[in-house]
């Protein structure tokens, strides 16, 4: 497959982020009526979730297709870039996330904390350190709760290596990539077949592995790789809103059919047709969308690519990390109620982690490698 250099920058796909992250945002602190047409709209803000994972295995093969080596030197350069991306500022915020239950076990929001022993607390302590804490049910919120997908995202870090080396070489990328979601869910059954019933619940279900683990989530990484490898060849960009309003409309349709799988006994995501939805059609939708906001000049595109877009995005994970947690805490109970304030505090809180705590730790780190 010819090698062709890409841009390794696309505004609106960065202006994407911040609206990912207000839409998980929403999920999690849904302002509408309980059960309301807007509140179960809201509640399947979790989508936001796989658009950062197709996201993300766009990105990768943008950045590292055809330059993938199978070296020491270049596997340690990968890994620190990937690791100087999310990891400074998560293990920072984690660290004094765990000691603030350990001052004050009362901030945490799913109060399993003082019910931990040493050893569990240790345990949790360490899978959260080393981002493993998402492959077991009883450590997968603790500490920062949303981190969870941290797992998912890191999992798919150490893959990418070895599915890029296998895409520059494979005559038909498409089916590789299907084979890799197929083998990665064959592998993730066999984990929870063959894992021991453990205390931590390590792949304690099938569902737990399909919704919380990449074993269960790799076709929205490789639908982001699909693209990647589709946009080698990137068409002129051209008015109209064709693949813009088509994506949209996928994702709109699949967000509707999983407000109506929803219901007051259990939801989306907790049935298996909810899933599947989720998890293989949703992402589809959401590669249009992507294809479109990089093709097609058109409103939303120029929307996304604005400074002040731009900014909210490169802030976004910031967000994402404090949004739910000990600093929501902190200001529902000591500055204000009201959930409009809190959101924009957070928006002013995630834009001063970045800026002063996130780029300058990412800047040393990838300094060295």
């Amino acid at each position: 497959m010819p090698h062709r250099p890409a841009p390794l920058y696309y505004p609106a796909l960065t202006g994407i982020r911040a609206l990912a992250a207000y839409l998980v945002y929403a999920h999690h602190f849904n302002p509408f009526p309980a059960w309301s047409g807007p509140w179960r709209l809201a509640n399947e803000g979790h989508m936001g979730v796989t658009m950062f994972f197709v996201l993300s295995g766009f990105l990768i093969t943008t950045r590292y297709f055809g330059l993938t080596s199978v070296t020491r030197a270049w596997a340690g350069r990968y890994f620190r870039n990937r690791l100087a991306r999310i990891y400074p500022l998560y293990c920072l915020l984690t660290v004094i996330t765990l000691l603030a239950f350990e001052l004050n076990p009362a901030l945490d929001g799913t109060g399993a904390w003082p019910g931990y022993s040493p050893a569990d607390k240790a345990a949790a302590v360490l899978t959260n350190l080393t981002l493993t804490r998402g492959l077991f049910t009883e450590f997968l919120s603790s500490g920062i709760m949303q981190g969870w997908t941290l797992t998912v995202e890191e999992s798919f870090y150490c893959l990418a290596p070895l599915l890029l080396v296998a895409l520059a070489r494979s005559r038909a990328p498409y089916r590789l990539l299907l084979a890799a979601t197929l083998v990665s869910i064959g592998l993730g059954i066999a984990l929870v077949y063959g894992s021991p019933a453990g205390r931590y619940g390590f792949f304690a279900d099938y569902r737990f592995m399909a919704y919380r683990t990449f074993f269960g989530r790799t076709f929205e990484f490789m639908v982001g790789v699909g693209l990647a490898v589709f946009m080698r060849r990137p068409p002129a960009a051209r008015s109209g809103f064709r693949f813009t309003g088509m994506g949209a409309a996928w994702v709109g349709a699949s967000v509707l059919g999983l407000a109506l799988l929803s219901t007051e006994q259990t939801f989306s995501w907790n049935r298996w047709s909810g899933i599947a939805l989720n998890n293989l059609l949703l992402p589809i939708g959401i590669g249009g969308l992507f294809y479109g906001l990089l093709t097609e000049r058109t409103w939303l595109s120029r929307l996304l690519a604005t400074p002040v877009a731009q900014r909210l995005g490169k802030s976004s994970y910031a967000f994402y990390l404090v949004h739910m947690g000990i600093f929501s805490l902190a200001l529902q109970r000591y500055v204000t109620t009201k959930p409009g304030l809190q959101f924009i505090a957070l928006l002013g809180l995630s834009l001063a982690l970045y800026q002063y705590v996130e780029l300058p730790l990412h800047r040393v780190i990838r300094r060295g490698a």
